[in-house]
């Protein structure tokens, strides 16, 4: 590892470390939130009237229950006679929520129609175009022969988390993409990943569709710890809506730090209407999130162990839930050991157990003991001392493979407890 990839590594890891005191939040099992979100806006000529509809506020559901005050329709609504520039505004909502879990039992097979509401969500939409014959294609040649919903789901949420590089850049954070330009580039944020997956969905024929809500982060960069956040929602004959977040390798599941504010056909919404008889601008929405209580930690829905055993280190996985669970597994090794593969993403079987070997090497003195740790998207961590012996030695090529993966692997890290949030 060179100089300016150690430079790297310190930062990656002070961002990495920073945020685990906090990545506890993500395995409650319920919180009680006080929540406020403001703005303002501003104008040069007073209107007569001014009416402000404001869509992006927390929604009744089955996993949050929200008292925001006045509601007309699917908006909050304002209204202004002869207003002075500036006009604020502003609601409180207090509410619960809880890990929106979909426990989906048996195996459902992919259906061939749905009802004409849900037919919406299979068709194209402005950034979601899943008509595109090269989506289309990649996404029968993930899913191969596979029927099974979850499954199918499954491997396109972890193709989609695998190959498009997660870049915070102007070019996607302030203009976001269509579909069909991620899978091009290779590359977006929060939106882009989520509209790329709801892509690949709606082109087998499930329906699919875009949420918009605040979610939880410790990011360095920001000022505040809840931000913007956009992740999936994907109907499954007979269970109903399944959240895939796949920023955050939460794919079946959502945790409890996730406030859904609206869902749509398409990744770009507005939060807000403004009907006036005079121009206005309106200020960002500012969101203030208080925790008033974490409720509990929750079980892992997969339990895993780890042994080494010659030069293999073995991982046992296990589904202690009834229904179908995902999980990632994440091997963190010191420098002078390697693995070829450091990210193990799996979806098991309600109950199922797994066993499955990763061969260790190492380029260090002979009798040297390191840890290896391994984790999972809870931050739940295993460790094994490793001695290092002669037959762990790999050759100069192998070592050179790592180099790379050593920095994408800490990236996984952050981007799952710390950035994951544009």
């Amino acid at each position: 590892m060179g100089k300016y990839d150690q430079m790297i590594l310190v930062v990656v890891l002070g961002i990495l470390f920073s945020s685990f005191a906090a990545a506890e939040l993500y395995t409650k099992d319920k919180m009680k939130l006080d929540m406020t979100i403001h703005s303002t806006l501003d104008f040069k000529k007073t209107p007569n009237e001014l009416h402000l509809f404001l869509y992006d506020f927390p929604k009744i559901a089955d996993h949050q229950v929200s008292i925001p005050g006045k509601i007309d329709g699917n908006a909050i609504y304002y209204y202004w006679k002869n207003p002075v520039s500036p006009v604020s505004y502003s609601v409180r909502s207090a509410f619960d929520t809880t890990q929106n879990i979909a426990k989906v039992r048996d195996k459902i097979l992919i259906s061939d129609s749905y009802s004409e509401e849900l037919e919406n969500y299979t068709r194209s939409s402005p950034h979601i175009n899943p008509d595109d014959p090269a989506i289309a294609a990649m996404a029968r040649d993930i899913v191969g022969n596979e029927d099974d919903t979850m499954i199918a789901l499954y491997k396109l949420a972890t193709w989609v988390e695998q190959n498009v590089q997660y870049d915070i850049s102007t070019l996607t954070e302030e203009v976001s993409q269509t579909s069909s330009w991620v899978l091009e580039y290779r590359t977006g944020v929060c939106d882009e990943m989520t509209s790329l997956f709801i892509a690949f969905a709606r082109s087998l024929g499930i329906p699919a569709r875009f949420v918009s809500g605040i979610s939880y982060t410790t990011a360095e960069e920001f000022d505040r710890n809840w931000l913007p956040h956009g992740w999936a929602e994907v109907y499954v004959d007979s269970v109903g809506w399944v959240p895939f977040d796949i920023t955050y390798g939460e794919l079946g599941y959502v945790d409890a730090t996730h406030i859904k504010l609206h869902d749509s056909v398409d990744s770009q919404v507005p939060s807000l209407a403004i009907l006036s008889d005079a121009d206005v601008d309106s200020e960002d929405l500012l969101i203030d999130v208080t925790i008033v209580n974490e409720g509990l930690d929750s079980d892992a829905p997969v339990a895993f162990t780890v042994e080494k055993k010659a030069d293999m280190l073995v991982i046992s996985l296990e589904n202690m839930m009834d229904y179908y669970a995902a999980t990632t597994i994440y091997i963190g090794v010191p420098a002078g050991v390697s693995v070829e593969k450091d990210t193990y993403p799996f979806m098991l079987y309600p109950l199922e157990k797994k066993i499955f070997e990763v061969p260790v090497h190492a380029d260090a003195q002979e009798g040297l003991q390191h840890q290896i740790d391994v984790y999972n998207e809870r931050n739940e961590r295993k460790s094994v001392i490793w001695e290092l012996d002669e037959i762990d030695a790999p050759s100069s090529a192998a070592t050179q493979r790592q180099e790379k993966p050593l920095i994408v692997r800490l990236w996984l890290f952050v981007k799952r407890f710390a950035v994951a949030l544009f």
